[in-house]
């Protein structure tokens, strides 16, 4: 049931209980006009004018993309699609700690789409191209405290952005968010959700690999950060699915001059809870990173084990274990993963602008565990490079996957290569 890094193929969404999602938007729209109340000072001194310049004065951010992407499977048919689009966001100037925002996200064939080639997911499924609103909010903001309405960006471990292909993940929530110092929490109620190339919102519970139902996700979370160390704790309750528990701790030690050493450690658990309608199960994943820098060039070591029992559930973003990269998450059942990653910032070595990374991963299932699965190898390649002078903020990426399964346990080996044009700008 989990669902790697860079998702192949389209969700299979069944049809939507409408009532229940709309009466799940009632109660949202109910608390966020209470919290308005409470969170915005007294507007009745501000002049119309005020109200109107908050509006006309906001920030305008384009994000353009132009995105060629090629898979070449032995075993099935290869997908490749070839597209230019991107983000307009617009959110206006706080009033009274008032604001809106929204963004248009939107994809279209730029020279090359066959329809015998559907499944990158950077167009939709039928490889033409869409536009839709993707975000659109209300916030209230007072005293440290944030609360946005409707349509947004969420970014943590389970819920993010999942920014791989032309136009990121959104979703539609109630979020409450608190900041002091180094304390940081999180509340949301999470209806909706709109994965990379859909136009409409659905439940978060029919998102791929949880089968069905109209179920939110009640979503809290608690962060710490006092100097070099920082401790999370989340925790996603999808109502008659399950519930998933996420724990990190990080910390960092300057060594010497120019040497700095990083480590962290996560821990993942979930269960069915309810009604149980994706099936009883629970699924435990553990992982250690260390990281070794010496001025810009970083060695990252890491490792996952997954448990017997269940694969980890990972239906809506980008999977956070340490051993997830650019093509599989190695995060089913009985999986131990290692990690190597050398990354650099070739700068310091004559070649300002650009960046490097080579990243390995390999996985096992080993003798006498519960399940057999396929040793998996994956390498991956990642160049950036940003342009200096007049071409700034022009940046292009490359990136080169190779997996290998065993393929005489059901597995496939295939390459994905990726070409990236990014432009991002404020006006």
């Amino acid at each position: 049931m989990a669902t790697a890094p860079d998702r192949t193929g389209a969700p299979d969404i069944p049809h939507l209980s409408q009532a229940k999602l709309s009466m799940s938007r009632k109660i949202i729209c109910c608390l966020l006009v209470m919290a308005v109340v409470l969170l915005a000072p007294a507007a009745g001194d501000a002049s119309q004018d005020g109200l109107w310049s908050s509006l006309g004065q906001g920030d305008l951010r384009i994000k353009l993309r132009n995105f060629f992407m090629y898979r070449d499977y032995n075993d099935k048919p290869d997908e490749a699609a070839w597209a230019m689009g991107g983000e307009f966001f617009y959110a206006t100037k706080p009033w009274h700690g008032l604001s809106i925002g929204g963004s248009l996200y939107t994809s279209q064939p730029f020279f090359y789409a066959p329809a015998s080639r559907a499944g990158t997911d950077l167009l939709s499924n039928d490889q033409t191209g869409y536009t839709v609103l993707g975000q659109a909010y209300l916030k209230a903001s007072a005293k440290g405290f944030s609360l946005t309405a409707g349509r947004q960006l969420i970014d943590n471990p389970l819920l993010n952005p999942f920014d791989f292909r032309m136009t990121p993940v959104t979703f539609e929530a109630l979020s409450l968010e608190y900041a002091q110092g180094g304390l940081s929490l999180n509340l949301a109620q999470v209806v909706g959700y709109k994965s990379w190339n859909d136009t409409t919102f659905q439940p978060m519970s029919q998102a791929p690999g949880l089968g069905g139902g109209d179920e939110a996700v009640t979503m809290g979370g608690v962060s710490y950060q006092w100097g070099s160390y920082r401790v999370q704790l989340w925790d996603y309750f999808c109502h008659q699915f399950m519930n998933s528990l996420y724990v990190q701790a990080d910390g960092a030690w300057e060594l010497a001059k120019q040497w700095r050493l990083e480590a962290g450690l996560q821990v993942m658990g979930q269960q069915d809870v309810g009604q149980a309608k994706a099936g009883t199960f629970r699924a435990l994943q553990s992982g250690l990173k260390g990281a070794l820098t010496w001025r810009r060039t970083t060695l990252t070591l890491a490792y996952t084990d997954t448990a017997d029992g269940h694969d980890m559930v990972n239906p809506w973003s980008a999977w956070p274990g340490y051993t997830a990269i650019m093509e599989l998450s190695n995060d089913q059942a009985g999986q131990r993963t290692w990690l190597f990653r050398l990354g650099a910032e070739l700068a310091q070595y004559g070649a300002p602008g650009l960046e490097a990374t080579l990243t390995h991963t390999r996985a096992t299932v080993p003798a006498g565990r519960n399940f057999a699965k396929p040793d998996q190898l994956e390498t991956d390649l990642d160049l950036k490079y940003f342009f200096q002078g007049p071409l700034k903020p022009l940046w292009i990426r490359l990136k080169a996957a190779y997996v290998d399964q065993d393929v005489t346990m059901g597995g496939d080996t295939f390459t994905d290569i990726r070409f990236i044009v990014n432009y991002d700008f404020s006006l």
